[in-house]
């Protein structure tokens, strides 16, 4: 979404299960991982104190670039 374009989300898919992602907020970069299980979707990211506001939208975009990849999937798009 473009609302979102100033903050350079980014999910790279390193297996079938698994992404490095980060994410940009007021100047720093926060990185974290995601992971793919059958009943659930684990995120672990480091997110300083004062950068806490913006875990939310982080964790909305992320979830959204999830949605994206899941959709592949079931569209036979994903390797």
């Amino acid at each position: 979404m473009t609302r979102f374009a100033d903050y350079g989300a980014r999910a790279l898919w390193v297996s079938d299960d698994r992404a490095e992602i980060s994410f940009a907020a007021k100047g720093m970069n926060l990185k974290g991982q995601v992971t793919v299980t059958e009943r659930a979707i684990d995120i672990d990211m480091e997110v300083p104190f004062f950068l806490k506001p913006f875990q939310k939208l982080a964790i909305t975009k992320i979830e959204e670039e999830i949605q994206k990849w899941i959709g592949k999937a079931e569209r036979g798009e994903v390797g």
